[in-house]
This record gives structure tokens, C-alpha cells and sequence, in this order.
């Protein structure tokens, strides 16, 4: 068994609907579950992981 690691950048731009209410409000479609601000959920996920290795692994040395 091998096991690799593939770092690469991916750029999604999503295209929201928008409406305009009868009362002048403008109503913005949401973004998809996981998505938060301009980091994805795996960039999320990578930096929680090494953030919490690196606090396991200062107690050890």
C-alpha cells in the first residue's frame, strides 16, 4: 500500500441568483453547505488538522 499526498489550488466561482423584492430588498441565493467565506471545506480541513497535530505534538518534545 502507498499512500501520496497531491497539493493543488481549485477555484470554484459559484453564480448566485439574486432577487429584487417588491419592498427594494435584494435577496442573495446561499452558498452550498460547507462553504464559508473564501476557504473551502478541505482548506478548512487541512489547516484544523495540522493545527491540532502540532498542539498533540508540543506537550512531547
Amino acid at each position: 500500500m502507498v499512500q501520496d499526498l497531491t497539493i493543488g489550488v481549485r477555484v470554484v466561482r459559484y453564480h448566485r441568483d439574486r432577487w429584487r423584492l417588491p419592498d427594494g430588498r435584494i435577496v442573495v441565493a446561499p452558498l452550498p453547505d460547507g462553504v464559508d467565506g473564501h476557504f473551502g471545506l478541505e482548506l478548512r480541513r487541512l489547516v484544523l488538522s495540522l493545527y491540532h497535530q502540532g498542539r498533540e505534538l508540543r506537550p512531547l518534545i
